[in-house]
């Protein structure tokens, strides 16, 4: 699983924001994402990978 960082700000290096601490707003959004992990992963063990990213990845677009 993969979690995004967001954009990286205009001059800001790479490194250190996907490095920097999370912010409480994101920690909301990272929370979310990480309670979703066991039934990602059942749906990937049981579904396969095409439709456990058509239902977990819905929502980002």
């Amino acid at each position: 699983m993969r979690i995004g960082a967001g954009l990286t700000p205009v001059n800001y290096d790479l490194v250190n924001w996907v490095l920097s601490a999370i912010t409480k707003e994101d920690k909301v959004l990272c929370d979310a994402a990480l309670d979703k992990i066991p039934a990602l992963c059942e749906t990937f063990l049981t579904k396969g990978i095409q439709e456990t990213q058509n239902l977990f990845n819905a929502n980002l677009k």
